[in-house]
């Protein structure tokens, strides 16, 4: 194996590290607001009182689920551009 090669695969595999430290950030994130999220209840009447009730709790939920989302797209974007065999 050639230094250019081998300096290649040491950058890939470094790549790969980060989508991965990446992916579990958002992976904690997402658990997170699906914990304090909760689950929807029956009735949309019922829904609305809750969600009035602790509407910066709701915002705050949302807004982490965003970037939980978005941390998952720039893990995606890590992987696809590492050149790694994974893709």
């Amino acid at each position: 194996m050639t230094q250019t090669q081998n300096a290649d695969i040491q950058q890939t595999a470094k790549t790969v590290q980060a989508a991965g430290a990446w992916l579990a950030v958002a992976s904690f994130l997402i658990v997170l607001t699906l914990v304090f999220h909760g689950p929807l209840a029956d009735d949309l009447g019922g829904q609305m009182t809750r969600i009035a009730e602790a509407a910066n709790t709701w915002s705050v939920v949302h807004w982490i689920a965003a970037l939980s989302l978005s941390l998952y797209a720039v893990a995606g974007l890590l992987v696809l551009t590492s050149r790694s065999r994974l893709v």
